[in-house]
């Protein structure tokens, strides 16, 4: 028979849903994720700016590679990419 004292019950916990980036010029875009409670804007796979805003305004003209990556309130990550340099 089985024992059932040998269990272990943890939360279940899933990643957020990935939107899409869109840029608009120097603007990048997107949807609010369900259940974000913030989100990490990256340049050049450097943490660059911490914020609760669906849009984020590029400052620089060279040849940068954006990345944006909503987290929830646990501290569970889902990576957004803009799709280019």
């Amino acid at each position: 028979p089985f024992d059932q004292a040998g269990i272990n019950r943890v939360a279940n916990v899933f990643s957020l849903r990935q939107p899409q980036v869109k840029q608009e010029g120097a603007l990048l875009k997107w949807d609010a994720v369900k259940g974000a409670a913030f989100y990490w804007v990256y340049q050049d796979g450097q943490p660059l700016e911490k914020t609760t805003a669906t849009q984020y305004k590029a400052t620089t003209t060279s040849a940068t590679e954006y990345k944006i990556s909503a987290m929830d309130e646990a501290g569970w990550e889902r990576t957004l990419d803009d799709g280019g340099k």
